[in-house]
C-alpha cells in the first residue's frame, strides 16, 4: 500500500494548484531512506530543502534526516525552476533525483598542544585497518604523527589531546646541518607487531626513517618504581634510525613526504625541482648495519671509565689528551653511524630541470648544477590505487611553483607521461579517491587564493575547472576525503577550513573557524585565532575527524557526521561536472 506516497503527492499536487509545478521521480541507494517509486507533482520553486521535507514526511522517521538532492550528476543548490532553465529542459518531462544524506558542518572538539609549528599531521598511517602497524590491529587505538618546525616528532591518542604519548626531537640525526627543522612525518610498514616505523622530512634536504617500539607510547609509568624508572624504561624505548638519505640533488629543502598504501615506498618532493622514489624498509642485512650503526654513534661506558681513571692519574695534561681521543673516537663513530645509514633514492625525476653554474677560480673552473627559478615542487603523491601490490601500473604526480602538474611511470625509470599547467603558483595538491582507474581527478591549491580541478586522461592542458577566490590567502594545505569521493577540505593562510563537493564546486559547503585561545609556543604571548596560518591538514581513516595545525602551535580537531559515503549519482558513476 502507497498510502504515505500517495497522502504526500496529494499535499504536494495541493500545493502546486495556484503555482507551476514539475513531476520529480525520487530514488535513494540507502535503503532505510526509500520511499515509493511514484511521481511527484512539486512546485517549481522549491529547494532542496522543500524537497527534504517532502521526503521525511513520507518517511515519517523519529529524528528527520536532512537530505541532498543530485541532479545529472550535480547538487540541487537552486530551484527547481532555476534548474530547468540553465539545463535547457522543460517542466512537461518527469525529472529523476537521487538523495542523500547532507553532509553536516563538522564540530570543533578540541586542539593538540605544540611547541612550535606544526608543519605536518598523518592521521590516516596509524589506523588499525591501515596494516602499517601490525601491533594495532587488534586495537581500537588511532594515533597521529606529527611534525614541527622545531625538529620534533610528537605521536597523539585521539583520546588525548593534552599529552603526547611520545615526544622525539630529531635535531640531533641532524647535527651539522645549517636548519634541522621538520617539513613533514608520515608512517611506513612495520615488519613487526612490537614496533613502527616512520620517515622525516627535514629543511636540511635530508630523508631519515625511524624505527619506535610500541612501548614507547604504551609505557605506564605507574607500572615502574619512581620517576629513575620510568626515565630509563622511556630512554631504552626511544627511536632509533633505520636509514638516511639525500633527498635532492643540491642539498635543497624539502617540501613533502608521500607513501603507498602498503606502506613499502615513499616519495619525497624538494625545493630544488626534483622528486625522488624510497624504499621504506631496510633489507635485513641493512637492518643489522643500522642497528650497530646506532650503537656505533653511543657513547663507550667503558671507554669513559678508563678516561676518568687516568685523567686522575695524570693531571691537568692527561686530561687534555684524553678529552682530545674522545672527540676523535666520538667524530668516528658519528661518521661510522651515517655511513652505515646512508641510502640511496631507488629514482629521482626532475619536474623543473636543473640549471648548470659555471664557476670561474683561479687555476680550475667548475660546473655546479643549481635549482632553477621558480622550481621548488610544492608535492608529489602516488597514484590512489598504489599499494595493491602490482606495480604493473605505478604511477605519480607532481604539481610545483612553475605551475605545472605532472604524471609520472614510476615502472620505467620515472617518465613523465603528461604534462598541464596554469599561470598559477601550485602550493599543494591531492588526487579524489575511489575514482576509476581509467580516471585521475586532482586538486590543487595556489598561491593567490584560487584552487582548481584537473582531469589528467582528458586532452585539455590546463585545468578542467577554476575555482577563482575559493580563500582569501593562499592555499596551503588541501587533502581529499578517504570514503567519500566528491569530498575535500582546504586550508589556508587566512585561518579558515573550507569543505567542498565536486558535485557543486562553486562554492564551499562550509568554512570553518578554529577558536582563539593562547598559543603555548608562542614567543610573543599570542593568542591563536581564525588569522593563524594553516601549514598542516589530514583525515583520519574514517574520514569523520578533519585534523589542521598551523603557526598558532596547535592542532585542531573537527568532527563532521554524514561525510562517509561513496560517490552517488544518477547513472552510478562519478559524473564530470568539473565540465559545467
Amino acid at each position: 500500500m502507497d498510502t504515505g506516497g500517495e497522502s504526500s503527492s496529494a499535499g504536494a499536487a495541493a500545493h502546486s494548484a495556484a503555482a507551476p509545478s514539475v513531476p520529480v521521480l525520487l530514488r535513494t541507494t540507502h535503503s532505510h531512506l526509500a520511499i515509493p517509486l511514484a511521481p511527484y507533482m512539486v512546485p517549481l520553486s522549491w529547494r532542496r530543502s522543500h524537497l527534504s521535507t517532502l521526503v521525511n514526511r513520507i518517511l515519517q522517521p523519529t529524528t528527520p534526516t536532512p537530505l541532498d538532492f543530485i541532479v545529472d550528476g550535480q547538487l540541487l543548490r537552486t530551484s527547481l525552476a532555476e534548474y530547468l532553465e540553465s539545463a535547457g529542459k522543460d517542466a512537461e518531462s518527469t525529472l529523476e533525483l537521487l538523495y542523500v544524506p547532507s553532509t553536516l558542518p563538522p564540530k570543533y572538539e578540541g586542539a593538540f598542544e605544540h611547541d612550535d609549528w606544526v608543519a605536518s599531521v598523518d592521521a590516516r598511517g596509524a589506523a588499525p585497518s591501515s596494516g602499517l602497524i601490525p601491533g594495532l590491529a587488534a586495537s581500537t587505538d588511532k594515533i597521529l604523527l606529527t611534525a614541527s618546525y622545531d625538529g620534533a616528532v610528537r605521536v597523539w591518542s585521539h583520546a588525548n589531546v593534552e599529552d603526547a604519548l611520545l615526544t622525539f626531537n630529531t635535531s640531533s640525526a641532524a647535527a651539522g646541518s645549517l636548519n634541522p627543522s621538520l617539513v613533514d612525518a608520515i608512517w611506513t610498514a612495520s615488519s613487526d607487531n612490537a614496533s613502527a616505523n616512520f620517515v622525516t622530512a627535514g629543511m636540511d634536504g635530508v630523508i631519515r626513517a625511524w624505527n619506535v617500539p610500541l612501548s614507547a607510547w604504551r609505557h605506564d609509568p605507574s607500572a615502574t618504581n619512581g620517576a629513575a624508572a620510568a626515565a630509563a624504561a622511556a630512554a631504552k624505548a626511544r627511536p632509533r634510525p633505520l636509514w638516511t638519505g639525500p633527498a635532492s640533488l643540491t642539498s635543497a629543502p624539502l617540501s613533502s613526504l608521500h607513501t603507498t598504501a602498503d606502506g613499502n615506498h615513499v616519495l619525497a618532493a624538494a625545493w630544488d625541482g626534483t622528486l625522488s622514489l624510497w624504499a621504506s624498509n631496510p633489507s635485513a642485512n641493512e637492518e643489522s648495519n643500522a642497528a650497530s650503526a646506532f650503537f656505533v654513534g653511543q657513547p663507550d661506558p667503558e671507554e669513559e671509565d678508563e678516561e676518568e681513571d687516568g685523567d686522575e692519574e695524570a693531571g691537568d695534561a692527561g686530561t687534555k689528551r684524553s678529552a682530545h681521543r674522545k672527540k676523535r673516537r666520538t667524530l668516528a663513530r658519528t661518521k661510522a653511524a651515517a655511513s652505515a645509514l646512508a641510502r640511496e633514492p631507488l629514482q629521482v625525476m626532475s619536474h623543473v630541470p636543473l640549471a648548470s653554474s659555471l664557476g670561474l677560480g683561479t687555476n680550475t673552473s667548475s660546473t655546479t648544477r643549481v635549482a632553477g627559478p621558480n622550481s621548488k615542487v610544492s608535492r608529489a603523491i602516488f597514484a590512489a590505487e598504489q599499494g595493491s601490490g602490482s606495480t604493473s601500473s605505478w604511477t605519480a604526480f607532481s604539481c610545483g611553483w612553475d605551475g605545472a602538474v605532472k604524471e609520472w611511470d614510476l615502472c620505467v625509470g620515472g617518465r613523465s607521461i603528461t604534462s598541464k599547467s596554469c599561470d598559477k603558483v601550485l602550493l599543494t595538491m591531492d588526487q579524489l579517491h575511489g575514482a576509476s582507474s581509467s580516471s585521475a581527478i586532482l586538486i590543487s591549491g595556489h598561491m593567490d587564493r584560487s584552487a582548481a580541478i584537473w582531469d589528467m586522461r582528458s586532452d585539455v592542458a590546463t585545468p578542467t575547472l577554476a575555482l577563482p577566490g575559493a580563500h582569501t590567502a593562499p592555499i596551503s594545505a588541501l587533502r581529499t576525503h578517504p570514503k567519500n569521493n566528491n569530498l575535500f577540505a582546504t586550508g589556508s593562510h587566512d585561518g579558515t577550513l573550507k569543505l567542498w563537493d565536486t558535485r557543486s564546486p562553486r562554492t564551499a559547503l562550509f568554512s570553518l573557524t578554529r577558536p582563539g585561545g593562547p598559543s603555548k609556543g608562542s614567543s610573543k604571548d599570542k593568542t591563536s585565532s581564525s588569522k593563524s596560518k594553516i601549514l598542516a591538514m589530514d583525515w583520519d581513516a574514517s574520514g569523520k575527524m578533519l585534523f589542521s595545525g598551523g603557526d598558532d602551535c596547535k592542532l585542531s580537531v573537527h568532527r563532521g557526521e554524514g561525510m562517509d559515503g561513496a560517490v552517488e549519482s544518477v547513472s552510478g558513476k562519478l559524473k564530470d561536472v568539473i565540465m559545467g
